[in-house]
């Protein structure tokens, strides 16, 4: 759930940024139609999912405290609500597999915006760097750039210092 919905947060402000680094599609149109899509899948997918009892696996049951069932429409409240005791996941937990999806969805969208923008973009600006430079050009491109740009520089911002 959470990594669908920080693609898709993620696809709405590239999109509308401008930035085609990031992006999953070509299209910016299509790219903010994707995210509105993956935002409403992912919290729709994880709190009906136990309702219809899906038979895969592990999936199609909810569990209320240690028991696993298939649930009604009165006990939804209670399946996805798990202290830590009765089999859920501690709030630590929580936060790492959080920040672990939200950087998987970065790292899809870099790899993706890779196949959009063409690993090499013909049309580099000398100029730009950082942010600006996903405008046009892929990740790698612009950390590449940026890197060197930012080593090459270092003595001239940092003279102070030493």
């Amino acid at each position: 759930m959470v990594f669908l919905m920080c693609l898709g947060v993620l696809q709405i402000s590239v999109s509308r940024s401008g930035i085609k680094g990031l992006w999953l599609t070509k299209s910016g149109f299509f790219n903010r139609c994707l995210a509105v899509i993956l935002i409403v899948i992912g919290p729709t997918y994880f709190f009906v999912q136990p309702i219809f009892g899906f038979d895969i696996s592990c999936f199609g049951n909810g569990v209320i405290g240690c028991f696993s069932k298939t649930l009604s429409m009165d006990e939804i409240g209670f399946a996805r609500n798990i202290n830590d005791f009765d089999g859920g996941i501690a709030g630590a937990q929580q936060a790492i597999w959080f920040s672990l999806a939200a950087l998987l969805s970065i790292c899809v969208s870099a790899v993706s915006g890779a196949f959009v923008t063409g690993l090499h973009s013909s049309k580099l600006n000398n100029e730009a760097y950082g942010l600006a430079m996903l405008s046009y050009s892929s990740y790698t491109t612009t950390l590449n750039r940026s890197v060197k740009f930012v080593w090459k520089n270092c003595k001239t911002n940092f003279s102070g210092l030493i």
